[in-house]
């Protein structure tokens, strides 16, 4: 599905739609929600950074595993790159001080539920895998510095090594503690991504 709003076109896919369904049908306690709420002003901040460096957002992609944003080809600085990366990944770690705070003074758990939640997106956001924020930044990190020869591929070798432990978390997950495929399934979707990206 594909339409346009103030000239961004927004294109939903099937599978996610698929994943709103199941996550309406069988999320029981509301945390799958909280995440997908969660998950999408991560991608909010991003915008909201691309806008104040005045770049215009063409697409907007809403896949099962993310939204995608594609912007216009404007040559930005190191700092406005940075500054765009690290918005996601900042407002998740606000978002989990505040809540705690909230919790701590009111002793509410549906505050330190949401707290873990935007401190797990935090973490998991800033790992050195490409297509993650923590990826994309290491990659302009290795940019700047003209000692490394070819900075794609050592993020992609990182990225490989970093999907392969949580591969191997997501199995001890399923086998200690309760059946929960999916860190395994993320994982695997993010070492293939490795090979559709350029």
């Amino acid at each position: 599905m594909s339409f346009k709003v103030n000239n961004v076109t927004i294109n939903i896919s099937f599978l996610f739609c698929i994943f709103v369904c199941f996550m309406v049908a069988f999320d029981k306690n509301g945390t799958v929600l909280l995440c997908f709420i969660f998950m999408l002003f991560h991608e909010l901040s991003h915008i909201i950074a691309m806008i104040f460096c005045r770049v215009k957002i063409k697409k907007l992609y809403f896949e099962p595993f993310g939204i995608y944003i594609e912007k216009e080809e404007k040559s930005l600085n190191a700092k406005q790159d940075f500054l765009v990366l690290i918005s996601g990944c900042f407002f998740n770690f606000a978002a989990c001080f505040c809540f705690a705070v909230a919790f701590f003074a009111l002793k509410n758990a549906t505050f330190l539920k949401c707290a873990l939640i935007n401190f797990a997106l935090c973490i998991f956001n800033a790992l050195p895998i490409k297509n993650l924020d923590g990826g994309d930044v290491l990659l302009l990190l290795l940019n700047e510095l003209k000692s490394v020869k070819n900075p794609l591929n050592t993020v992609k070798i990182i990225s490989l090594i970093c999907c392969f432990g949580l591969f191997v978390l997501g199995v001890i997950i399923c086998a200690k503690v309760r059946f929960n495929p999916s860190l395994i399934i993320v994982s695997v979707y993010l070492a293939f991504s490795l090979f559709l990206s350029a």
